[in-house]
């Protein structure tokens, strides 16, 4: 999939090659970090090499762990809109 996404970019792109890839990852727990990293990361540099012999630009890996449903309660009411909610910021 990695390599199709790259050929894609490549094509829409007048044929530039990206400068960097950012890969967004949801979905891993504590314990699989290292081994989704390793063989993920090395399936993007395969798909790279198999389109161009240099090495990859800089990959950043992020994962996106644990959603909380954060509820902020201010101590000033000065600090909300008209519906409660705190103003961007404080």
């Amino acid at each position: 999939m990695i390599r199709e996404h790259l050929l894609s970019f490549y094509q829409r792109n007048n044929k530039r090659k990206p400068k960097s890839i950012i890969y967004y990852r949801d979905g891993v727990s504590k314990g699989q970090f290292l081994q989704v990293l390793q063989s993920e990361l090395i399936a993007i540099q395969k798909a790279w090499k198999s389109l161009d012999n240099q090495d990859p630009p800089p990959i950043t890996f992020v994962v996106v762990q644990k959603r909380h449903r954060t509820r902020l309660f201010p101590t000033d009411l000065r600090l909300t809109d008209k519906s409660g909610n705190i103003v961007p910021g404080n």
